[in-house]
């Protein structure tokens, strides 16, 4: 399981990026070599192509693509505001029923909840960038849709809510498994 990291202030997409996901935006965006981008990590620089083929390969995704494709705009805010959304998201679509929705033509996506006799209700508005870096790092997955995406928790998405609501002692209480 990744972590996430709470800094000092970074732009919002910064503090929830997955490091391949760093490495592809310093290839693509800084226009920096492979080998150089590998030197720094301390790893091979075919590691880190493989990181770039499989982050390009999730644009895709049109919320994927979009948050890419505006990597650089983004505003510096607190990361701990920034984290605090993504829990909180997490925490809303673990609900029953819960669901992210996403179209291109939408400003940002929202987070709905399907109530009995079709009533749907809206649990939160994450933005861009969060909603984002949630997919990138595997918390949320495409369930389906054509020009209205749907996205879900995944396991690993509700283990990252589990950790941060009750600490590494709940996770230790489940018998201590690896995320």
């Amino acid at each position: 399981m990744t972590s996430l990291t709470c800094g000092e202030t970074q732009n919002d997409f910064g503090v929830l990026m997955p490091e391949p996901v760093r490495r592809y935006l310093a290839h693509t965006s800084d226009g920096r070599g492979i080998r150089e981008i590998a030197r720094e990590a301390g790893c091979h620089a075919s590691t880190v192509l493989r990181q770039v083929r499989k982050t390009e390969a999730m644009r895709d995704d049109p919320l994927v693509d979009k948050a890419l494709s505006h990597a650089d705009e983004h505003t510096a805010i607190c990361a701990d505001t920034v984290f605090d959304v993504a829990i909180a998201s997490l925490k809303q679509l673990c609900q029953g029923g819960a669901v992210m929705l996403y179209a291109l033509d939408l400003p940002e996506p929202a987070i709905v909840q399907m109530q009995e006799e079709g009533a749907t209700v809206v649990l939160g508005k994450p933005s861009l960038d969060v909603a984002a870096a949630l997919v990138l790092r595997g918390w949320v997955r495409e369930t389906g849709g054509t020009s209205l995406k749907r996205y879900r928790i995944t396991p690993e998405g509700r283990a990252e809510e589990f950790v941060v609501k009750f600490g590494d002692e709940g996770l230790a209480a489940l018998g201590g498994f690896n995320i």
